[in-house]
């Protein structure tokens, strides 16, 4: 029988493309008002930005798209 094992760095990879998704998550529900308009401001672009800044290019994608995939399995996102 032949074991699939992920290698430390693979994990870490794969930790912090969750932990990226599920802080958007949380990010896309703390809504700042801004005087003035009737539209709020959130932190999502923020994330989004770190996401691509601080992930591999694949790992943010995979990132976005399981934020995304969360939300169309109806996820409060």
């Amino acid at each position: 029988m032949t074991t699939l094992t992920l290698a430390r760095s693979d994990r870490y990879t794969v930790a912090k493309v969750i932990g990226f998704a599920v802080a958007l998550a949380a990010a896309s529900q703390v809504a700042i008002p801004i005087p003035g308009t009737p539209v709020p401001i959130t932190l999502q672009p923020m994330l989004v930005v770190l996401a691509g800044f601080w992930l591999a290019p694949r790992a943010a994608v995979a990132s976005m798209a399981l934020y995304l995939a969360a939300g169309a399995l109806g996820a409060p996102v």
